[in-house]
Parts: C-alpha cells; structure tokens; sequence
C-alpha cells in the first residue's frame, strides 16, 4: 500500500512536470504569425519589384504595406525575453543555434555549388563555413550575442524596481523607437541591431514580470493592435499618394514599418501581450510548426535561396501589375513557409536523432565544459 502510494505520487509528480514543460500554444501561434510576417516580407522585398516606379493603386500599397518582416523580428525577439528572462542560462542553448545555423549555411551553399560552380569562392566558402562571425544570418548574429549577455540582462532585471523597470524601457523606447521615427535620429548608428534587439527583450521580459499591466486587458489590446495596424496601412496610403505631387516623400511610405519604428515596437508589445494573456490551450501541431519556425527562416532568408525562389521560382515580378498580384503573393508565401516547415521538421526527426545527435551533444559537451573551466578561472 505504502509502496503503491509512492508510486501514485511519483506518477502525479511526473504529470505535473510533463504538462509545466508543455508549450503554450497561444505562443506558438504567434510564433508562427511573426515567421510568416518575415517571409511575406521577403517575398516582395527579394522579387525585384521596384515599387517606386509603380503607379498609385492597390498593387503599390500592396508592395509597400508588406514589409512586416521587423515586425516578425521584434515579436520573436520578445517571446524569447517573455520565456528567458527568468530561465537559467545554459551555454548549450547557444550552440544549439549556432549548430543548426551552422548546418543549414553549409548544406544550402553546398546543394547551390553543385548546381552552379560560379557560387563557389573562397570568399562565399569563409562567409558560410563561418555565418556567425561574418552575419551570414543577420538575425542569428545579433541573438547570439544577445543570448550571451542574457545573463547580465537577467541579473538586472532581478536587482530592478518596477519604477526603474519602466524608466529604463522608456528611456530605450525614446532613442530608438520615438527619436527615430519623428525626430529623424539615426539609431542603427548608435547600438546597431543589437540594441534594438535589448529592448524588444526587455518589453517581452516586462510582459513576464508584471503581467498585471495596461496590456494585459484584452479589450486595451484588442483596441490597440487594430488601431496600430490601421494607422501603419494608412500611413502607406498617404505617403504613396502625396508623393506623386512630394517628391521628397518618395521611398518612405514604409517609415512606420521599420525596425526602428514606434508603432512595430508597440504593435509587437500588444501581439504578445493578447497571446500571452489568453487562456492558455495546447495544440499539438500548432506546437509543431512553432518549434520548426527558426529552421524556416535559416532556409528561406539564405541568400543563394532568398534570390533564387523569389525572383526566379515565383517570378513574382511578372504580376506586379497584376490583378492577382496579392493571391500570388500570399500563395507564394505559404507555400514556401510549408516547404521550409516540411524540411525543418524532417531535419529534427530524422538527421538530428539518427545522425548528429551524438556529433551535437559531444560538441555541446566539449563546449560545456571549456564553458565551465573559463566560469572556474574568472571566479579565482
């Protein structure tokens, strides 16, 4: 009876461990609205469209409202600071990334030397052998880094009042959202992406905090994202059509779509604040998808596949004065997002448990105890 009990209690003990590390669900959606915001983005932007040369209409407000790709970008910047900011740091975090980066460079540059020697050079074999060092993925660079000062970023956050909280993300949102977007402040040249990617951390770190907060309101956030969004496709309408009187206006109409822009920060704040804030569900193939949406951006943004599928597989620049420009668009969009979803998911199923996963986890062990050794060294 008594060994019964203890059975019972460890088979309840294993539940409840199991469903705490079960994803939720609401988060992986959003997961994978920001990917496929991104690949929408590129989409259009890689296509050779000159938008700039269009005429007013559907189709260039079209072109220039799709450029949602840093909105993408600051969401998943900010589920990672929802999710990190209280988790413990492991170094074999880090290399997981970089490993799976690192696979995807090399194969992609491989299967596209084989299809055309000209690819290969040495300068393409160093910038691919090394994607981290030489911002092959851009992204990947810039979280990388942000993923080794996480740490540091915790401890502050830690050791903070809710006060200086929110002095300091007002302070970050001034200089890199407000005096960017109004005051023509050229932030990228003072912090880089990096620091834009420090505050997006800190907002998702904010919603994980305090999740008590204006944002947390379901009819607050609601209201916003709609209001946010109108103003965004509004802003485009506008500035397409004064231009063709305003020739300074010419190529802003994506002023409020920028990494750098108020609305993409605010926008992205209450996305993940409804997400996060709604009941939480599970969903096993929304769980998935969510957990193959990093794999789709290192397949699609790839340069060699980023110019290829876009502009010679779609050729969407052929509808560019089309009637079905924006069905193509979205066809072309989804159909890649599920390919590179396809891809990624047989990478992690197949490769990964067959082939590298001992090659991983003793790289990842090496790495871990070199980690631990130079941890050792600095606390002497």
């Amino acid at each position: 009876m008594e060994n019964s009990r203890k059975n019972s209690g460890n088979s309840l003990n294993k539940t409840a461990s199991n469903k705490s590390k079960i994803r939720n669900s609401n988060i992986e959606l959003l997961r994978i609205i920001a990917m496929l915001f991104i690949v929408f983005s590129h989409n259009t932007m890689f296509s050779g469209i000159d938008s700039l040369n269009m005429t007013f209409g559907l189709n260039k407000v079209f072109i220039d409202s799709s450029n949602l790709g840093k909105l993408g970008v600051a969401i998943f910047v900010m589920i990672s600071g929802y999710y990190l900011s209280k988790a413990e740091f492991k170094i074999s975090r880090v290399v997981s990334v970089y490993l799976q980066t690192l696979f995807y460079s090399i194969t992609i540059f491989i299967i596209f030397c084989l299809a055309d020697r000209n690819n290969f050079g040495i300068r393409n074999l160093i910038i691919n052998v090394f994607p981290i060092m030489t911002s092959r993925y851009w992204f990947v660079t810039a979280y990388i880094i942000l993923c080794l000062i996480m740490p540091f970023l915790n401890y502050l956050l830690c050791n903070v009042s809710r006060q200086h909280f929110r002095l300091l993300l007002l302070a970050l949102a001034f200089w890199y959202s407000f005096a960017p977007t109004f005051l023509d402040f050229d932030a990228l040249s003072y912090g880089g992406h990096l620091a834009y990617f420090i505050l997006f951390y800190l907002v998702g770190a904010y919603a994980r905090y305090y999740p008590e907060n204006f944002l947390a309101k379901k009819k607050n956030s609601v209201v916003s994202i709609l209001l946010l969004s109108l103003i965004m496709v509004l802003s485009v309408v506008s500035i397409d059509f004064l231009s063709q009187k305003i020739s300074f206006l010419n190529g802003k109409s994506s002023l409020l779509y920028t990494v750098y822009s108020i609305t993409v920060l605010l926008l992205a704040a209450f996305l993940l604040s409804f997400f996060v804030n709604a009941k939480p569900r599970y969903n096993k193939l929304i769980n998935i998808i969510g957990e193959c949406t990093f794999g789709v951006y290192l397949i699609h943004a790839n340069k060699f596949v980023n110019s290829w599928v876009w502009s010679e597989f779609f050729n969407t620049k052929q509808y560019a004065d089309s009637a079905f420009l924006i069905v193509y668009v979205l066809f072309g969009t989804l159909a890649v997002f599920v390919i590179c979803s396809l891809i990624e998911f047989l990478r992690k199923n197949i490769l990964d448990k067959y082939v590298f996963k001992r090659i991983n986890s003793k790289i990842i062990s090496v790495i871990q105890k070199a980690y631990e050794k130079v941890c050792g060294l600095l606390s002497k």
